[in-house]
């Protein structure tokens, strides 16, 4: 059994530290996530909370390093109009931010990240959230499991997920 936070803790430290910015955003997430999911453990494979988690972690660093302040000071609000989607009361985001792993990615390209590097944490944690789940087969939506089927890049999947109206009140940053 792996918990979701054992998972968190790892991918913050496994590649080196990295800027101070991006670990004072891990440290901010995992302060924000710890209350929600500190003795869940994920089942098998899926990461969808983890990759949330992470998802969190890169819009607090992005907005946090262009702004010159904490990612303590990135609010919700921030979050929610730099995801560029409105929020509906029943399914995360409305719509599918097709453009959001581009945008992002020429943030981080901005803020002086060699995406492609192996070195560096934050674009380590950005590939591993660029991972697309496939629309999953008609079979499988035929027998009534695709409800909870992620589809598409693991960055917007987990952006619906941590601003998903459920942690609305749950998760207040």
């Amino acid at each position: 059994m792996t918990l979701i936070m054992d998972d968190l803790r790892r991918w913050q430290h496994e590649t080196g530290s990295g800027p101070e910015m991006w670990q004072a955003a891990w440290e901010r997430v995992i302060a924000l996530v710890d209350p929600l999911w500190h003795d869940h453990a994920r089942f098998g494979s899926d990461m969808g909370e983890a990759e949330a988690a992470a998802a969190l972690t890169v819009a607090l660093y992005i907005l946090a390093a262009e702004r010159d302040v904490s990612p303590a000071d990135v609010t919700r609000a921030d979050v929610e109009q730099f995801v560029d989607r409105p929020v509906s009361a029943f399914s995360g985001l409305v719509g599918y931010p097709k453009d959001l792993p581009e945008r992002w990615s020429a943030r981080l390209a901005a803020l002086g990240h060699d995406l492609e590097s192996d070195d560096d944490p934050v674009a380590v944690c950005w590939r591993r959230l660029l991972f697309e789940y496939p629309e999953p087969p008609d079979s499988f939506l035929d027998a009534g499991d695709g409800s909870l089927h992620r589809v598409g890049p693991a960055v917007t999947e987990g952006m619906c997920h941590v601003l998903a109206p459920i942690y609305q009140e749950r998760l207040q940053f």
